[in-house]
């Protein structure tokens, strides 16, 4: 099962202890589906989300 943090609650000294094989992603848009990521990565131990998401659309369109 994938342990899931955010990137942005740890200190320097966390980031810094942080192993260079664990996946940090970046989230486009308002919908971010966790655990289907997990699964496309293949199911890493742990996974990092960089938050708040980047926008990512416009305003009317099916995606903003």
């Amino acid at each position: 099962m994938t342990q899931f943090f955010h990137y942005e609650n740890l200190t320097w000294s966390e980031v810094a202890d942080l192993p260079r094989d664990v996946p940090l992603v970046l989230p486009l848009g308002s919908s971010f589906d966790s655990e289907k990521v997990a699964a496309q990565l293949g199911h890493p131990q742990r996974l990092g989300t960089m938050v708040p998401s980047i926008p990512f659309g416009w305003r009317g369109s099916s995606r903003g």
